[in-house]
């Protein structure tokens, strides 16, 4: 290594000799170099030379040529590269640093991917402070840096192009191996028999007005899904992450609610509640409170997907979320909407947002029962939506009992009684389902009772 080269290593953060360690891996182990190229961009390289040998095992992959340090070499001289790179004699040098082990693999290559992202944070921090030292309105400064640190965690997080190729050949194994297409489980019988569970890069809509139980559906979702050891993220608008992890103690501890709140739970139930708190304190479950802009929700939801291995994102609640600044609200509300979509596909993640009714609903006669049309401020949420799952309680219209052929086969009475109407279905069935909700503890359950359908099958199509 000449003196030029330490001088330009001083100056940000890097990790050249593991950058070397996975370059020499890619020369010599074929299945390791499928994994890096898939993992690791050329620009999360630090230095040139590293780039430009990274780029030739790339070219040769993307050939179907052997890749070695044979091909190598030939490939970087036909690109007159060779000795920017040091000559052959650096590629034997990084020969001799190949990895051995898969776990080290995965490691290394989070470590080039941190110090990339220290050396991107640095420079735009440095753009920032200049910005912010001009005479230039400071909130675009502001919104401009916020929509620059989502951009650089997007290099993360997007995939490469793929082709018709590629996709009908995984197909067709994952046919013939019958391998599973389902969604993560939920426990709520609605969602996993009919959604398939919460499949990656849908979104879906929980809608409902106020009072329906909205919350408390999302976070007993969080807490099935995170139950099974898959990580969660939960951002709220509307609650802070201490009211949040009272709800979740009160559901799993079955404690009232309200005791929870105000630390008075009754001695019988201390038991219960300390239980409660060992196991959520294992679940890997995240918040963030006030990320209203979709800037920041994506940014954050990114960093999940890096560092937490995301596989659920829930969001409460849409008509909280700012949006552009052009002062018409469909159109920022669709903005937003899409947005949210894109993000699932991205990350490849169930995105769940919850979502306000407008008060059509509380003005329409009848049961008063949502439908699309009800949907606030946008028809855009009902087309980016995968799913729309509206919430119904009769016993807060003060009606005696459930009607038949709705949501039930038979009346029935109306006491915790949580109607589940899945309006929209990408691919799936629609129709009217039931739960139970104790608002008490903030649980939903699955309905048990007589003529509940054991698969619970839809008690009638929807009417529209």
């Amino acid at each position: 290594m000449n003196f030029e080269d330490s001088m330009i290593l001083d100056k940000m953060p890097q990790a050249i000799e593991i950058e070397k360690a996975l370059l020499g891996t890619a020369l010599t182990d074929e299945n390791a170099a499928v994994r890096i190229i898939d993992e690791l961009s050329i620009n999360e390289l630090y230095i040139d030379k590293h780039k430009y040998i990274y780029q030739s095992i790339n070219d040769l992959f993307e050939k179907g040529t052997t890749v070695d340090m044979l091909t190598v070499s030939d490939d970087l001289r036909n690109k007159q590269k060779i000795e920017a790179i040091g000559g052959v004699y650096y590629l034997t040098e990084v020969t001799a640093e190949a990895l051995i082990s898969s776990s080290q693999l995965t490691h290394y290559i989070l470590i080039v991917k941190q110090k990339h992202l220290q050396r991107e944070l640095i420079t735009l921090s440095q753009r920032n402070i200049q910005a912010a030292k001009s005479e230039a309105d400071i909130f675009d400064v502001y919104d401009q840096s916020l929509e620059q640190h989502g951009r650089i965690l997007d290099g993360q997080t997007q995939d490469k192009n793929i082709n018709i190729k590629q996709v009908v050949t995984q197909v067709y194994e994952d046919i013939l191996n019958g391998k599973k297409t389902k969604g993560l489980t939920t426990g709520i019988n609605a969602i996993d028999q009919n959604f398939y569970g919460l499949r990656s890069k849908k979104l879906y809509i929980v809608a409902a007005r106020p009072g329906m139980g909205k919350t408390a559906l999302a976070l007993q979702l969080a807490l099935n899904v995170a139950g099974q050891n898959h990580s969660v993220g939960i951002i709220s608008l509307e609650m802070d992450s201490d009211e949040i992890t009272r709800r979740i103690v009160s559901n799993l501890s079955q404690t009232e609610l309200s005791q929870v709140e105000l630390n008075e739970v009754q001695p019988a139930k201390l038991d219960d509640v300390t239980k409660a708190v060992d196991e959520i304190a294992l679940m890997p479950i995240h918040f963030k409170e006030m990320a209203s802009n979709l800037i920041r929700i994506r940014a954050t939801a990114k960093r999940w997907k890096i560092q937490k291995n995301l596989k659920c994102l829930i969001i409460d609640y849409l008509q909280l979320m700012d949006g552009s600044k052009d002062g018409n609200r469909e159109q920022e509300i669709s903005s937003i909407s899409r947005g949210l979509k894109r993000l699932a596909m991205e990350l490849d993640i169930p995105v769940i947002c919850l979502s306000q009714l407008s008060r059509n609903v509380e003005n329409r006669g009848g049961l008063k029962i949502p439908m699309l049309s009800d949907l606030r401020e946008s028809g855009a949420i009902e087309q980016d939506a995968d799913g729309v799952v509206f919430l119904w309680r009769p016993e807060y219209y003060d009606m005696e009992e459930v009607p038949q052929g709705m949501f039930v086969p038979e009346p029935q009475g109306v006491k915790n009684f949580l109607g589940l109407r899945i309006a929209k279905n990408r691919g799936g069935r629609i129709g009217d389902f039931s739960c139970k909700f104790f608002g008490a503890t903030q649980k939903i359950t699955n309905l048990q009772s007589i003529g509940q359908s054991p698969t619970n099958e839809p008690v009638k199509d929807l009417p529209f």
